[in-house]
């Protein structure tokens, strides 16, 4: 669920359906993203064909990933869209893996910035952080080697350093600060081999255990878009820090991404330099309990972290007097 920017309330189902209801809800509206009607009876059992949250642009844009492809329908004001004279479109991302792309949407440029991007890490065994243009493809632009369509503007595959790495996955949004973009490892380093090709069992690994030594993912990579050369690069790989299951928090005013991780089988709150990707601080919270299960720390004003976890939420206050390199106490 979302809201357009003229307070519309906006819908999506699993099957492909998108609802916009205004505020008193007196008055809804329904349209259903093309190929449902044919893809979803298609599905495996139990997994939707659309799965994650969408994202929405200042113009009535909506952007929702299906499970082959990223779909822009437009609000008009008075109506939903998927009419290529009102700007929609759809464009197919890579899905090797062939369960679609575990990101939300995330829209990449704003205001006066020249290109206006929107980014998902796609379906692909070793996933791609793939950025789409938003509007208009540009004239004269050329589709890029690889990219099953020419609406896509930058696709880069996330190996977090590692040329050998063959299978990495994330179930969160790709986190964004202008025109940089962070994507983290979800993909547990062992599974038991029973239960490798069933994403279902697979993903109590990466929900609840991951944080244990034997399963803990690492990895965190920085990508950035260069709209002078069109051109989306990597800007740097930490290989030493975990984002277990959770959504990066980038704080501009600190120059920080706040991470969900661990350490010795123990839940932390790490933090990364958001220029330099080097690891600036952790502390350490504790057991299962403080499992980030799929959220995003936040931070106030004052410096307080909010936590969301298995258990309940948790508030952490800063300690002027804490090293910023070491473990810090609230």
């Amino acid at each position: 669920m979302n809201m357009t920017f003229d307070g519309r309330i906006i819908l999506a189902t699993s099957d492909g359906y998108v609802v916009s209801l205004s505020r008193d809800l007196k008055d809804a509206q329904s349209i259903r993203l093309p190929g449902a009607d044919k893809e979803v009876p298609a599905q495996p059992k139990g997994v939707g064909w659309i799965r994650n949250s969408f994202a929405i642009d200042e113009h009535g844009g909506i952007y929702i990933a299906s499970q082959h492809e990223l779909h822009k329908v437009v609000w008009t004001g008075a109506r939903l869209s998927v009419d290529q004279k009102d700007g929609a479109w759809q464009a197919a991302y890579r899905n090797s893996g062939g369960r679609g792309s575990g990101s939300t949407p995330t829209l990449v440029g704003f205001g006066n910035d020249p290109d206006k991007l929107v980014v998902i890490t796609d379906g692909d065994t070793l996933m791609n952080v793939t950025a789409f243009w938003r509007d208009d493809i540009p004239a004269g632009w050329t589709a890029l080697p690889g990219a099953p369509s020419p609406r896509i503007a930058g696709m880069q595959p996330a190996s977090f350093g590692d040329p050998k790495l063959k299978a990495a996955q994330s179930e969160q949004s790709v986190a964004t600060s202008g025109y940089g973009m962070l994507v983290v490892n979800n993909e547990p380093r062992n599974v038991p081999k029973h239960i490798l090709d069933d994403r279902r069992a697979k993903s109590m690994f990466i929900g609840y255990l991951s944080y244990l030594k034997p399963y803990q993912p690492y990895g965190a990579q920085k990508f950035e878009w260069d709209p002078a050369s069109r051109t989306l690069k990597s800007a740097w790989v930490n290989r030493d820090v975990s984002d277990i299951n959770g959504v990066p928090f980038i704080s501009t005013g600190s120059n920080m991404a706040y991470l969900s991780g661990a350490r010795d089988n123990q839940w932390t709150l790490e933090g990364i330099d958001w220029t330099t990707g080097k690891s600036a601080f952790h502390y350490i919270l504790g057991g299962a309990r403080f499992n980030s299960f799929y959220s995003q720390p936040a931070i106030d004003s004052r410096g307080r972290v909010m936590v969301s976890g298995l258990y309940g939420a948790l508030r952490i206050s800063p300690n002027p007097r804490g090293s910023a390199t070491a473990t810090r106490k609230p």
